[in-house]
């Protein structure tokens, strides 16, 4: 029988509280331990113990072979010379031509702030396995201390990263540090802790990046975004990347704490004990976005939330699974949907959305449903809402399609209750992500409300259009528009 993170009776403190607790405090005191570390570093430096630049002396430094090792910068520089030598704001980038995989004997210090200009992840591979007779890395690919600023890393491959600790590709210790992952593909890596592919307690801003196969043991298979204290309102920041096949023991592919932003995004085929695509501690936006084929054996399918509140809007949950409660999205927290799809996911209580709360904390386990879809979900118990549980719901003009706690009336505040929406499968439709269409003659097209309606569809098709043929432009439910192709009156060709 799988541990319910959601059981929290009145009095008693929910099991996932200590842990959450538990996990600040090594965020903290990962931020001090980087300052501390990257402050002896850079003194250590000063003995002429260890090479590192100059504050004042930022350069930009090329790296001319694909072998590792120490030493001057000149005509053979490797990357860890080039790190070394490009000083305080320097920037590293690779000689024309240069193409192939970089094996490293230990972990790339980066004390200072500092831009790694890569010629693309197909070209460049960063690889952590010393020993080509196994299949396990044995070295962090870059350690970022406390003292770096702001780390850009772009278009390189980081694989077979290990790490008996946090951060198995890259660990950034840093509350203060701003890293940057730009078309970085992250893959293959392993953590004995937390963040499988990437660790950082500052902020992460990541755009165009991969995660696939990193593992942890704690939380994080392919992210760990976690909040330090710092300077930062906003922990991650990512925009069109991919997390799949990611596994850890909280947060498949991701751990999130803080306030966390993610756009046109896909996260799929991750699994967890608790949060098969994502945990969420904190806040988050999820936007043009699609969660799938997500699983895990105790709360949250999709994604898992303590003391949490998301909003998603254009974005699409679907065919995740958990063998306890909420199939696609289970909160201990609120949520607010806007011309969303949660569907095909199945749990053995609320087979889309459970969520639950108290009475104590701002967390009250309330959903909102605006122009949304919520259908074909299924609860393995009988009588449990195959769509959804919550403590406390609104729904204005949006599809309902099986049972639900609270239930609604068809025909209120514009919602459509025990109705097919008759969606599509789970395909490309255009766009970043994939989605589910309405299918022609769906009840849900043109029968949202445009005050409501999100500017764009999850494909960035503008709404409102004209759905149905009788000239009236209105929104539809979920989160696809369909557009009839004008060259045929009919409606039987859209996209």
């Amino acid at each position: 029988m799988p541990v319910d993170l959601f059981d929290h009776p009145s009095g008693s403190t929910s099991p996932s509280l200590p842990r959450a607790l538990d996990v600040l405090r090594r965020d903290i005191n990962s931020a001090l331990i980087g300052r501390v570390v990257g402050v002896v570093l850079s003194a250590v430096a000063g003995l002429g113990l260890v090479m590192t630049p100059s504050a004042t002396q930022a350069a930009t430094m090329t790296v001319t072979t694909l072998v590792d090792g120490t030493g001057p910068c000149d005509a053979h520089c490797t990357l860890r010379e080039a790190v070394s030598a490009a000083g305080q704001n320097g920037v590293v980038n690779f000689a024309p031509g240069l193409a192939g995989t970089i094996t490293l004997n230990s972990a790339i210090q980066m004390l200072s702030s500092v831009a790694i200009n890569g010629p693309g992840a197909s070209v460049i591979t960063l690889d952590g396995n010393t020993d080509p007779g196994d299949a396990q890395g044995e070295t962090r690919i870059f350690f970022i201390a406390g003292t770096a600023a702001a780390v850009t890393i772009t278009g390189l491959t980081l694989q077979n990263g290990f790490s008996a600790q946090n951060g198995g590709a890259i660990q950034a210790l840093g509350a203060d540090t701003h890293l940057t992952l730009d078309r970085v593909v992250l893959r293959n890596s392993h953590a004995e802790l937390d963040g499988g592919g990437v660790y950082s307690v500052g902020k992460l801003t990541l755009i165009d990046c991969t995660f696939n196969n990193n593992t942890a043991a704690g939380d994080g298979g392919g992210i760990y975004a976690g909040d330090g204290g710092g300077l930062f309102t906003l922990n991650l920041e990512a925009t069109r990347i991919s997390i799949s096949s990611n596994t850890a023991a909280g947060g498949g592919g991701a751990y999130l704490a803080g306030n966390a932003s993610l756009t046109s995004s896909t996260i799929s085929g991750n699994a967890a004990s608790y949060g098969g695509g994502f945990y969420l501690h904190g806040v988050a936006t999820v936007t043009h976005s699609t969660i799938s084929d997500n699983s895990t054996s105790g709360a949250g399918g999709g994604f898992y939330g303590y003391e949490a509140d998301v909003t998603l809007t254009n974005s699409t949950v679907s065919d995740n699974a958990t063998q306890g409660r909420g199939g696609g999205i289970g909160m201990f927290g609120d949520a607010v949907l806007i011309n969303s799809t949660i569907s095909n996911n199945s749990a053995e209580e609320g087979g889309g959305v459970h969520l639950v709360g108290d009475a104590v904390t701002t967390n009250n386990g309330f959903l909102n449903l605006r122009n949304s879809v919520v259908a074909n979900n299924a609860a393995a118990s009988p009588g449990q809402w195959d769509e959804f549980r919550a403590n406390g719901a609104a729904a204005s003009y949006s599809l309902i399609y099986g049972g639900s706690q609270p239930s609604f009336t068809n025909g209120t505040f514009g919602n459509l209750i025990f109705v097919d929406p008759m969606l599509g499968p789970l395909q490309d439709n255009g766009g970043p992500t994939l989605t589910r269409a309405l299918s022609s003659g769906s009840p849900a097209i043109d029968v949202g409300q445009n005050s409501t309606c999100a500017a764009t569809d999850q494909r960035g098709v503008a709404r409102p259009v004209d759905g149905d043929g009788n000239g009236s432009k209105i929104c539809d439910m979920g989160a696809v528009e369909r557009v009839i192709d004008p060259v045929f009156s009919n409606g039987f060709e859209s996209t």
